[in-house]
């Protein structure tokens, strides 16, 4: 913002001499006066972290009218935005070069309708993706794949249903949430659906808002959908306390890992599992990263872990955990990822710290995201990116 560019085009004649052309001079604009007023970003920690990258977010503040996909760079400056006239959930830069982010207000349980946008680096609009009619559009994630420019998307829904809950001590007319997994084509065509009621129970709702609160409310809240290598579906179900893999193709439910129906043993994990978890992601080696939020410890704390699945044995084995050297938690919210670099990314989503972790465990870079005199505590999740312009292939 604000920064004056200068353009020019070198170039040479068959004889060798250099040929310049004029000189074009670029001004941006000023930030909004939102994001000048009420957004600062403080770099709390730094340790010789040379090398550029930005991390990016929404900002959904309905208190000074700012609804923006943003990014920073690594000091801190905005460097990119796009305003909305509503924005919320998930945003994130997607295997074409575009960017994707939820445009609407649900909760994942409500009944109130939302969309996907896909729009260019530039900001201009390329199309939208919704769940069709009676499903809701969940805001927490959407996959490109396939043709980049006419590509197929991933993404959650739910429908609500009318539910008698007094066996649980809840009302007789429950208005309950169940998700399913969506592929809909550029087309906007279902090509492909999985349903958790087709598949689940109510025995396995652990977490969030239980019946006997429920007048409206869901019981599996799913937070993360990602593609295995294999390209089956991995799903993060914080309700459940699980990480589900799905099969893609058929809808069969491969395994689960975590919650009241694991199938897994839990090996060199001082806490014997995860609660409340986000952003699950299978890195390029097969293993399972996560955020584990931690809603079930106690004393409440949350953690990074990654686990080595061998789903012969069955085992998950703990082989890297991440605490703050603060107390940290974060009720909800969270992301995590690791870098080309082997290091760590952490958006305490809840709580508007970006965190950078070493190879060794060590803290090297943290920054604290403030909005209207208050952390960030709406900032879905943040990610990390190596350009404004190009896709990137890690998870």
């Amino acid at each position: 913002p604000n920064t004056e560019y200068s353009h020019t085009v070198h170039g040479r004649t068959e004889t060798g001499a250099e040929v310049l052309s004029h000189t074009v001079m670029v001004t941006t604009a000023e930030l909004p006066q939102e994001l000048q007023d009420n957004v600062s970003v403080a770099i709390t920690e730094e340790r010789d972290l040379d090398r550029p990258g930005f991390f990016i977010t929404n900002i959904r503040e309905a208190a000074i009218n700012a609804y923006f996909s943003v990014a920073y760079d690594m000091d801190g400056n905005i460097r990119w935005y796009k305003e909305w006239d509503l924005v919320g959930g998930d945003l994130n830069l997607q295997f074409n070069g575009n960017y994707t982010a939820f445009i609407g207000t649900t909760t994942g349980f409500t009944n109130r309708y939302g969309y996907y946008a896909e729009f260019t680096p530039g900001g201009e609009f390329v199309r939208r993706y919704q769940a069709p009619v009676p499903f809701y559009t969940d805001n927490h994630e959407i996959i490109l794949t396939g043709d980049p420019d006419f590509p197929d998307a991933h993404i959650m829904s739910y429908d609500i249903r009318i539910l008698d809950l007094t066996d649980r001590g809840g009302p007789s007319d429950a208005r309950v949430a169940g998700h399913q997994i969506l592929r809909i084509n550029s087309a906007g065509f279902v090509e492909f659906m999985w349903n958790i009621w087709d598949h689940f129970s109510l025995d396995n709702w652990v977490e969030g808002r239980q019946p006997e609160d429920c007048d409206e409310c869901d019981i599996d809240h799913p937070n993360s959908l990602a593609l295995d290598v294999d390209g089956n579906y991995i799903m993060s179900i914080r309700n459940f306390n699980e990480v589900t893999k799905i099969n893609s193709m058929t809808g069969e439910v491969m395994w689960r890992l975590g919650g009241l129906s694991n199938e897994f043993t839990f090996v060199d994990d001082p806490e014997n599992g995860f609660s409340g978890q986000h952003y699950a992601r299978i890195l390029p080696n097969g293993r399972l990263l996560l955020y584990d939020n931690g809603i079930s410890r106690n004393p409440q704390g949350t953690r990074m872990v990654e686990y080595d699945l061998d789903t012969t044995a069955m085992t998950a084995t703990m082989v890297w955990e991440y605490w703050s050297p603060e107390p940290r938690f974060t009720r909800g919210l969270g992301s995590v990822q690791r870098l080309e670099t082997g290091h760590t990314f952490v958006g305490y989503g809840g709580l508007g710290i970006a965190t950078e972790v070493g190879l060794t465990g060590e803290r090297v870079w943290e920054a604290a995201i403030t909005i209207n005199n208050a952390p960030a505590f709406r900032s879905y999740r943040l990610v990390w990116i190596d350009s404004l312009y190009e896709s990137q292939t890690f998870p």
